[in-house]
């Protein structure tokens, strides 16, 4: 039997779990840190920005695999890939870009100059 065909689909689809997995994590230590917060200062903003970039990638990441499956089948209407993918690319951009969130984690979390 073979399973190319399933490779190229599993391991894509693992790749985005992982990225998934690990942004989930930083989105339940920003919340954590926010619900302690009421109590103590104690910011979020690292957490809650590096779960948003691990979001924004894992999704693009995801939306290019699909189209890479789906070939040039991906730009017909019928399957509604392309919009997918081009709503996926928005999530970078959009409301606060990844080259901005790389930004802060540098300079906030790092302790890096500003650039």
């Amino acid at each position: 039997m073979d399973d190319c065909g399933a490779v190229a689909v599993a391991d894509p689809t693992l790749e985005t779990a992982l990225v998934v997995d690990a942004g989930s994590g930083f989105a339940r230590r920003a919340s954590m840190s926010l619900n302690v917060s009421v109590i103590s200062v104690k910011p979020c903003g690292a957490e809650a920005n590096m779960a948003k970039h691990l979001a924004a990638d894992a999704s693009f990441e995801s939306a290019n695999a699909c189209m890479n499956t789906f070939g040039g089948f991906g730009f017909v209407d019928e399957y509604a890939v392309e919009r997918k993918f081009r709503e996926t690319r928005m999530f970078q951009t959009a409301p606060v870009s990844n080259n901005l969130i790389k930004n802060f984690i540098a300079t906030k979390v790092l302790g890096l100059p500003r650039s």
